[in-house]
This record gives structure tokens, C-alpha cells and sequence, in this order.
């Protein structure tokens, strides 16, 4: 769609018992004492919201695909591993699922100019789009730069989904290397 908005696709979530939580202050994992996933039943999941990349394909292609940055990939990797289900942030097209087919772009949320743009921008991402797949009460590990945060942040707690920024405050190597290690 060219539009950018989300396709539906199903959820495949695994053991919920395989999660755990991160210190938000050491960026370390430990184990939970209480797991964020409650019963798959309930509709709360446990999530990725990561942010596209300036560096893309040529051609359409879907998220998975098109987003070719190091850091994106590193993170698609980190939440595949730990099995979340994972979703992009896109500056132009809001809330990208893995397999939605979109075309390469040059925009960043920079481009947007002024609070209210970005305030709007973050509400169809989450509120409008994201509660499609995830209900209240979910978790989120956000992985994306402080100005999308921002943003993203305060539509979540509108929302009553929680989050955790395990990349808060560490340099773009750093960020890379928890990637690689947790």
C-alpha cells in the first residue's frame, strides 16, 4: 500500500515464559519477577517498536527487507531472538509491520516540522494503528532515537502500554554492542 498504512498479519508470539526484563539503568537483562507477558488470552504482548533506517533499497520491498541500516538490523535480530514480535516506527508511514510492502523514501521526522505534526504523527502510529495488534496492558521495548521517544512515549502511556528503553543514553557503538550481547 502506498499509503503506508498497516496490512493485518497474524500474531505468532512465543512462550510467553521465555521473556524477561530489562534494567533500565545497568542495560542488563534480569530475571523477571514478575513476567510483562500476561496470558496470551488477555491480548497484552510483549513487543519491539524499532525505528526505520536512513539506509534503504532501491526498490519496494517489505520492512524486513527495506531498512538495510546496521543498527535496524541488529535490532531486528535482537528481537527475533528473544521472540518478539517486532514493528517499525517509519517518520513517513507511522506504524510498519515486518511484511508490509512499502517503497524506499527520504524523510525523516525531523522533516515534520513543529510539535504538533509529530504529536499527531505519533498518535496514528500508536493509537490508531498499533492498538490493532496489541491491547493495553502490553509492553513495549522501544528502540529508536530520543525524538521519536519523545513522541512515541506519551502515546503509549495514553494507552496504557508500558515500555522500556534499554538503549537510553548509550552512544550508537554502545547501543550496537547491547544489541549484540543480550
Amino acid at each position: 500500500m502506498s499509503c503506508g498504512h498497516p496490512t493485518a498479519f497474524p500474531l505468532h508470539w512465543r512462550d510467553p515464559s521465555r521473556s524477561f526484563l530489562v534494567d533500565q539503568h545497568q542495560h542488563t537483562i534480569a530475571s523477571p519477577k514478575q513476567n510483562p507477558q500476561t496470558s496470551i488470552n488477555q491480548g497484552t504482548r510483549t513487543f519491539v517498536l524499532i525505528s526505520c533506517s536512513k539506509s534503504k533499497l532501491n526498490q519496494r520491498a517489505t520492512a524486513r527487507e527495506l531498512y538495510t541500516g546496521t543498527l535496524f538490523k541488529k535490532a531486528v535480530t535482537w528481537a527475533e531472538r528473544h521472540g518478539y514480535e517486532w514493528f517499525v516506527i517509519s517518520a513517513l508511514h507511522g506504524l510498519v509491520t515486518p511484511e508490509q510492502t512499502i517503497a524506499p523514501y527520504n524523510y525523516s521526522l525531523k522533516d515534520r516540522r513543529g510539535s504538533r505534526e509529530r504529536e499527531s504523527w505519533a498518535y496514528l502510529a500508536i493509537s490508531a494503528y498499533l492498538t490493532n495488534h496489541v491491547a493495553k496492558g502490553s509492553h513495549a521495548f522501544l528502540i529508536m532515537p530520543e525524538l521519536y521517544r519523545r513522541y512515541i512515549q506519551h502515546e503509549l502511556d495514553r494507552q496504557s502500554i508500558t515500555y522500556t528503553n534499554p538503549l537510553h543514553h548509550l552512544a550508537i557503538g554502545e547501543q550496537m554492542r547491547w544489541l549484540d550481547k543480550n
